[in-house]
């Protein structure tokens, strides 16, 4: 009955086991990483200017991410959680490049979002982190937009 308990109980505050936390870290770092390597291979594509220099600050802001979530792994474990991904093949198209990374910032907004109400140190990095995802989900659209 009381391991019921704390169940209900860690779902009613928010309050993740560490080990629960720490298996949400590496997955949202291994997301970052599949994000920059996505980001990275629409660059490789004839885009116009425009859309260049926007998916080039998208990149950075990426990396930017990635790496504050590497900190808090090592703050917390020692550990540096480097992820090795092979090369990913050229996407198909750029709008549905777009569209698919569009759907993935949202993704990974509203994941980030739902770690802010727990009680950890995750708090106010996933706010900011969530809200950085989200910004890049608009900038996406208003890319997609001028595109079409």
């Amino acid at each position: 009955m009381e391991s019921g308990f704390a169940a209900v109980w860690e779902r009613v505050t928010g309050d993740l086991p560490a080990k629960d936390e720490q298996a949400k870290l590496r997955r949202w770092i291994e997301d970052e990483a599949h994000s920059i390597r996505a980001y990275e291979a629409l660059l490789r594509t004839g885009l116009p200017r425009a859309a260049q220099e926007t998916l080039r600050q998208i990149l950075s802001e990426k990396r930017i991410r990635l790496k504050r979530l590497q900190t808090v792994v090592f703050l917390r474990t020692g550990d540096i959680h480097v992820v090795s991904l092979p090369e990913e093949p050229k996407p198909p198209t750029l709008l549905r490049s777009l569209r698919s990374r569009y759907a993935a910032e949202l993704a990974q907004a509203e994941s980030f979002r739902r770690a802010v109400s727990g009680g950890s140190d995750l708090r106010e990095i996933c706010a900011e982190l969530a809200e950085g995802n989200r910004l890049t989900a608009e900038r996406l659209r208003s890319l997609a937009e001028r595109l079409l």
